[in-house]
């Protein structure tokens, strides 16, 4: 949580002229507002490649994710789901295949 200090300070002016100017500005003392901001994050995920495959064959695709923002984003887990038991799988970047459940997670 991110924490903003924004001043709280009133004025007054008018066309009338105003035998003490000095008065018009009413800013407490100590009255500042503290506003929470919630970190926000924006995930895409994208992905591309192949839509079908003849069996027996290869099929590549890519997998990616950018943080639109504004926030920083942690803890993030990319995962797919493909065919369960496939042979062969290979995972770049450090994911993993589960060969029983055909979730690939990043």
């Amino acid at each position: 949580m991110h924490l903003r200090y924004v001043s709280n300070t009133a004025s007054s002016t008018s066309a009338t002229p105003d035998s003490n100017p000095a008065n018009n500005n009413g800013s407490a003392p100590g009255a500042t507002v503290v506003t929470a901001l919630t970190p926000t994050a924006d995930l895409v995920t994208t992905k591309t490649g192949s839509t079908s495959a003849i069996a027996g064959t290869t099929v590549s695709y890519t997998i990616s994710t950018v943080n639109n923002g504004p926030s920083a984003a942690t803890n993030v887990t990319v995962t797919d789901s493909i065919i369960p038991g496939l042979l062969g799988v290979v995972v770049s970047n450090g994911g993993t295949y589960n060969s029983t459940t055909g979730i690939v997670t990043f």
